[in-house]
């Protein structure tokens, strides 16, 4: 079976791949499903502000640099790319500074994701929506 995706794999044209905006993509969990998307012959393009994230984890397709809040950059970013669908990992996550600072979790967070869901339909994409239990335990300790 390893073989036959190895050669599957080598066959891809990632030049005609659908694009997949992976927010997030320079952290842990989002740089793993962009590796995840390339081997299924997806192209995917990471949309990280690199706050929490860092570039050298952005090995399988273009990094954009730009924050969930700039509206206006994540419409530019999916007409360049045109995505087929977005998976959404981009997130403050931590518990104890959700507590000591709300507001900017609930900017960064809603705002940010509200934003990102409004741009996906104006475009046309398919929305992925991923939550992990820290980020629920930041939202709902506000």
């Amino acid at each position: 079976m390893r073989i036959f995706f190895q050669l599957q794999k080598e066959k891809i044209d990632y030049r005609f791949a659908k694009n997949v905006i992976v927010t997030g993509g320079a952290g842990y969990i989002g740089s793993h499903a962009c590796k995840a998307l390339r081997n299924a012959g997806y192209r995917p393009i990471t949309v990280d502000n690199l706050s929490t994230g860092w570039a050298d984890a952005v090995k399988f397709g273009p990094l954009e640099r730009v924050d969930l809040l700039d509206r206006d950059k994540l419409d530019q970013i999916f007409k360049k790319y045109q995505p087929y669908a977005v998976m959404h990992f981009a997130a403050f996550s931590q518990v104890g500074e959700s507590v000591d600072n709300p507001a900017k979790y609930w900017r960064n967070n809603v705002v940010g994701s509200l934003n990102l869901f409004e741009v996906c339909e104006e475009h046309g994409a398919w929305i992925l929506f991923f939550l992990r239990p820290v980020q629920l335990m930041a939202i709902t300790t506000m």
